[in-house]
């Protein structure tokens, strides 16, 4: 017997309710997006996350083309007050976090003072390390930044830090350096910090690294496992940590050998330098 086509059950119908539900007539949508995410909300924020998780990188532009107007899509939906208070709950139940902020300590260092550091020391790395970047600053992002809260004063130490940390971990400037040394501070974060404050903190490294893996997949496909493990790399320096290296006492270590403080830090697995170098041209055009 012919079969009966209308009587087929419609299976992409179907499929498409049991994940969205019920299709809605028309009248019901409304004529601008406006969902419970104050995220997806955000046209600016939707913008820069679609262009960072599809674009290629192209050696038209630097690879950290899209960085400023990253930081300037976060500052449109993160809530300042919000994120005070969740400092305030932590530093009341964590003595030494209450110092390190109360302290205020920044990693301002001038590249004269970093000259009479002995090579090997971490003054002396860091001393080899701009020389070998000729107009390179610590200070990258948020220049004009003063700290005057706990977040502001965060968001700079996180600022000064972040190169320092790739010295320290071992992860190097390339893309699985810059993965890996982000699933090392979420990792930390989430073990250091309450849940809902590791979340802020690091709102804007998950955004690098959701991005950088569809990204890696769509045209890098080669570097995608290479990724993976430079994740797990991460994970696991991060889960051995004795707190994030952002509050790492970074001119109190000048003096100290690059392993001994690696030792204090309970750094035991930092890769050899060139670690992923082949990646940054792997990963470009």
């Amino acid at each position: 017997m012919p079969i009966d086509d209308q009587k087929l059950a419609d299976y992409e119908k179907l499929d498409r309710e049991y994940m969205e539900g019920p299709a809605r007539p028309l009248d019901q949508y409304g004529s601008v997006l406006m969902t419970s995410s104050k995220y997806l909300n955000s046209a600016r924020f939707r913008d820069i996350y679609a262009q960072e998780g599809l674009r290629r990188q192209g050696r038209d532009v630097p690879t950290t083309v899209l960085i400023h107007k990253t930081l300037e899509a976060f500052a449109d939906v993160q809530e300042a007050v919000h994120i005070e208070a969740l400092f305030a709950k932590d530093r009341n139940n964590n003595p030494e976090l209450a110092a390190w902020l109360d302290a205020r300590a920044l990693a301002l260092f001038s590249f004269d003072e970093l000259s009479g550091y002995a090579p090997g020391t971490f003054g002396g790395t860091i001393h080899a390390y701009v020389s070998a970047r000729p107009g390179f600053e610590l200070n990258f992002t948020r220049r004009g930044l003063v700290p005057t809260s706990d977040w502001t004063y965060y968001q700079k130490a996180a600022t000064l830090s972040h190169d320092l940390e790739h010295m320290i971990t071992g992860f190097g400037t390339n893309p699985i350096g810059e993965q890996a040394l982000i699933t090392c501070n979420i990792k930390s974060f989430c073990r250091y910090f309450s849940a809902e404050l590791a979340g802020e903190l690091t709102r804007l490294i998950s955004f690098q690294m959701s991005t950088n893996v569809m990204k890696t997949n769509l045209h890098y496909p080669q570097v995608l496992g290479t990724t993976l493990e430079g994740w797990a790399v991460g994970i696991a320096m991060g889960d051995a940590l004795k707190r994030p290296l952002v509050m790492a006492d970074w001119r109190g270590y000048l003096e100290w050998p690059l392993e001994d403080m690696r030792r204090d830090l309970n750094i035991s697995d930092a890769p050899a330098p060139g670690t992923w170098d082949w990646t940054s041209e792997a990963r470009r055009g």
